[in-house]
């Protein structure tokens, strides 16, 4: 799949990360795709009728294959949410949409039915990407972004998940079980959960771009203990290891 992002637009910025654009080229047979978990919910309008055309996808809590179809090239637009966004957004208990994905329908109602079908008619990514843009600009937020999680997401975030958790969640003015409570709620992760994926993403993303290094030397850099830590944590979020994942690196 080929992929690129660009910024969303200023007004968004509270709710959306960035924004995807993602061509799949034809394929002669079906072929899987191993999908990462990013932190981030995700709107995504699709460009085919090989899947269900706009489609808000909850936080992934370890990775998924993706199965492209044979045919001709397909893609859609993705509208990153930033990790606590689709939650002030939409006024969704994220928890209830983990490992999950609605349509966006059953998620609006009558507005995201009446979205799905003018959908049908766009013939480019611009079109969707303008159409989507306008949809969520007219969206009035049900709820501003829980300022505690905000801020419990930009420290995991700065950090690429290296951060002990305990301190932090006390260093708030409420119970640590009620911080965790709420970012769940929001999030869809717990934060320990979250600050795995964020290491893990900030791995992945060493790894991809570090082609001639070795993933143990990357694993000490971003965080983990050492090649045992490295294993058990990229076996748990993504059901391999690492040497399987990248193939033949070592």
């Amino acid at each position: 799949m080929i992929c690129h992002e660009r910024p969303a637009p200023e007004p968004l910025r509270e709710y959306v990360r960035c924004i995807r654009v993602m061509v799949e080229p034809s394929t002669p047979e079906p072929s899987p795709a191993r999908v990462l978990p990013c932190g981030c919910p995700e709107l995504v309008i699709h460009a085919s009728d090989a899947h269900p055309r706009c489609v808000l996808h909850g936080q992934i809590s370890r990775a998924l294959t993706a199965w492209r179809g044979p045919g001709s090239e397909a893609g859609a637009v993705s509208f990153r949410f930033l990790p606590d966004g689709a939650s002030a957004l939409f006024g969704l208990r994220m928890d209830a949409m983990t490992d999950r994905r609605a349509s966006l329908s059953e998620i609006c109602g009558r507005t995201g039915r009446q979205f799905e079908e003018r959908s049908l008619h766009w013939r480019t990514m611009d079109e969707r990407i303008a159409a989507g843009t306008e949809f969520l600009l007219a969206r009035k937020p049900l709820s501003a972004p829980d300022p505690l999680v905000r801020d419990l997401v930009q420290r995991i975030e700065e950090c690429r998940g290296q951060v002990a958790l305990a301190p932090l969640k006390r260093s708030f003015a409420i119970s640590a079980r009620q911080v965790e409570r709420r970012f769940t709620l929001a999030v869809g992760l717990t934060p320990k959960l979250f600050a795995r994926i964020m290491r893990l993403s900030w791995f992945a993303e060493h790894a991809e771009r570090c082609a001639d290094r070795k993933l143990a030397d990357i694993a000490r850099e971003v965080g983990y203990f050492d090649q045992a830590h490295l294993n058990h944590d990229f076996k748990a979020l993504t059901g391999v290891s690492p040497k399987e994942y990248f193939s033949v690196r070592v």
